[in-house]
């Protein structure tokens, strides 16, 4: 089969990963990043899980990890940018924020990040074809993989039993609502 790059689709993989992390209590949707990234400059340290899931961190970089191949670079490389807005308070697309959610996923499993979605996602649902283009972080977890039409059939069969992707049952206490989709400020 002749695979294609998934482009933004590759963001379905650090989100299942957040939340097969989340089932296993190794992160919540309320952690700030500063969890996982102690240096975080100070008008960062209100982003969340939660803010990076839904894209509303306030992070205006686009891909500002593009060509670093380093995690801790790349990290330092989106969180050095002003922010468009605080946190939380507007929704804006950006591949940044999926970035850095597959470098959390890194650190919050303690395994690489194409070690952590081969052995809980690819394996699994057979997804033989897919795989990971381009080695910096600017790629990872925004549009970084390729699959085949058949792995994606075999990913989408896996979803309607949601704890196939995530492991165990969500938990009650902190289930999130969609935010609010305001456009920021121009």
């Amino acid at each position: 089969p002749r695979a294609f790059n998934l482009g933004t689709m590759t963001q379905c993989l650090p989100a299942a990963g957040i939340l097969r992390l989340r089932s296993q209590l190794r992160l919540a949707f309320s952690d700030p990043i500063t969890r996982f990234f102690p240096h975080a400059p100070e008008s960062k340290r209100g982003i969340t899980v939660f803010h990076l899931l839904t894209h509303t961190s306030g992070l205006r970089g686009h891909s500002a990890g593009a060509g670093i191949m380093r995690r801790d670079g790349a990290a330092n490389a989106i969180l050095s940018l002003p922010l468009a807005y605080p946190p939380g308070t507007h929704y804006a697309y950006a591949d940044d924020d999926y970035q850095l959610l597959a470098a959390i996923t890194e650190i919050a499993s303690g395994l690489s990040w194409v070690d952590f979605v081969k052995r809980e996602f690819l394996v699994p649902a057979r997804m033989s074809s897919t795989g990971f283009q381009g080695g910096d972080w600017g790629h990872k977890g925004a549009d970084g993989m390729r699959s085949t039409a058949r792995d994606i059939y075999r990913w989408g069969i896996d979803i309607p039993d949601a704890r196939t992707v995530v492991g165990a049952e969500s938990r009650d206490a902190e289930t999130p609502l969609e935010p609010e989709r305001t456009e920021p400020p121009s």
